[in-house]
C-alpha cells in the first residue's frame, strides 16, 4: 500500500542574486518536469516516448516552494513580481520576449 508523503523542491532566496536570475530557475524546473532520458545515439519515436526521469523517484511532481528572505518588503514584492512574469520577459532590458526571438 502506498503511503503518500509530502515532497517539495525548496528554493531559499536570501536576496543574493537579482530577481530575474531567481525567476529563471523556474525554467530549470520546467525542463526537469519534461526531461525524459534517451539512449545515446538513438532518437525516440512518437510511440517510444520515454518516461520523465522524475517519475522514477516521485509519484507526483513535487511542489516548488520559494522562500524569500534577506530583503525588505518592497524587495520581496519585486521578487514575487519577477516570479509571476511569463518566461522570456524576465529581463527588464529586453525589448521583446524570448518567444519572438529569431530561431
Amino acid at each position: 500500500m502506498f503511503t503518500p508523503t509530502l515532497r517539495a523542491f525548496v528554493e531559499v532566496d536570501r536576496a543574493t542574486m537579482g530577481p530575474e536570475r531567481l525567476a529563471t530557475k523556474l525554467t530549470a524546473y520546467a525542463r526537469l518536469h519534461s526531461y525524459a532520458p534517451t539512449i545515446p545515439g538513438r532518437r525516440p519515436t512518437f510511440q517510444q516516448q520515454g518516461l520523465e526521469e522524475w517519475r522514477r523517484h516521485y509519484p507526483l511532481f513535487p511542489r516548488l516552494l520559494f522562500i524569500l528572505d534577506g530583503t525588505d518588503p518592497a524587495g520581496v514584492e519585486n521578487r514575487i513580481s519577477a516570479l509571476r512574469r511569463p518566461p522570456g520577459t524576465w529581463c527588464p532590458s529586453c525589448t521583446r520576449s524570448r518567444s519572438s526571438w529569431p530561431r
